[in-house]
């Protein structure tokens, strides 16, 4: 079973890493998406907005995409453990960006990923379906959080972020659906 595949599976693998004695995992999801969310949030600090119909666009919208499909690989790998890595990215993003950063951006982050997090826990459908779901929930709600908090107050920018945001999980969503279409047919 190739290392994707097994993430869609019921029960999670965790033999990633072999060191001698104990076993030891290291949670490779769980890393992304830790570092997904501080990445997004230096680009705040790293570059201007870019400017797409007319509209201010931050360049975290871009990375930040992925994020939420990345905590539900790494909740499918920790389990609740999860909302650990949710708060270490928020502390890192304070200590990293900046306070005025850090409010806005953990503040979107710790209230969508909860309402992800929720939808994610709750429903018990195959992992596409999931990630899916949670994300078409969360992405409005996390960008709408964060543009308020900054100050943007342009709905196109708005309107653009979210849909950026919810093409990293589309894309995501189609290869889950061709992963699970061949496990089944298996």
């Amino acid at each position: 079973m190739s290392d994707f595949a097994h993430l869609i599976s019921r029960k999670p693998r965790q033999d990633r890493l072999r060191l001698p004695g104990p076993k030891y995992f290291v949670p490779y999801w769980t890393l992304g998406y830790f570092g997904i969310i501080v990445f997004a949030n230096m680009l705040l600090i790293w570059f201007e907005p870019i400017f797409l119909a007319g509209s201010a666009i931050p360049p975290a919208i871009f990375a930040s995409g992925f994020v939420f499909v990345l905590r539900d690989f790494a909740q499918r790998e920790l389990g609740h453990f999860v909302l650990i890595a949710i708060v270490a990215a928020a502390v890192a993003t304070f200590w990293l960006a900046g306070p005025e950063v850090a409010v806005a951006s953990s503040s979107a982050f710790l209230i969508a990923e909860l309402v992800d997090w929720i939808i994610y826990s709750v429903t018990k459908r195959p992992m596409s379906d999931r990630v899916l779901i949670s994300s078409l929930i969360s992405v409005p709600l996390d960008t709408t959080v964060f543009y308020a908090l900054l100050g943007i107050l342009d709905p196109l920018a708005l309107a653009l972020g979210i849909a950026i945001k919810l093409l990293g999980t589309l894309v995501f969503w189609i290869v889950l659906k061709c992963v699970e279409a061949v496990r089944e047919a298996v």
